[in-house]
């Protein structure tokens, strides 16, 4: 596991620099960008290049620039762990599911 720079300056750190962890397979990969942390909510570790973003757990697994509705969660909710044992791919309908409160009455229940 190594750890890489993350400029953070916006709403949850205000600590210039953070670091976020990835596995020591995907180093090469991480080292080749600038990284800081995303405006929105929730925040991820995100780098610009040539007028795009991409977003670093996307880019680990191999699906920056696939289909939308394919997104990666981070298992302990800590979106600078990006070791791999720690990112989940989620499709959205998947991840809408996980989201609803459970215990509410009237929430998710249509029955």
């Amino acid at each position: 596991m190594i750890e890489i720079p993350v400029c953070g300056r916006w709403k949850r750190n205000n600590s210039l620099f953070m670091r976020a962890l990835v596995d020591d397979e995907d180093a090469d990969v991480a080292w080749q960008y600038i990284w800081r942390l995303s405006r929105r909510e929730p925040q991820q570790v995100v780098a610009d290049v040539g007028g795009s973003v991409i977003v670093l757990p996307s880019l680990l697994l191999g699906l920056e620039g696939c289909e939308q509705r394919l997104r990666v969660e981070h298992r302990n909710g800590n979106s600078l762990d990006n070791r791999r044992r720690n990112l989940q791919v989620v499709s959205l309908p998947e991840r809408g599911r996980g989201r609803i409160p459970a215990g509410l009455g009237g929430v998710g229940d249509r029955s």
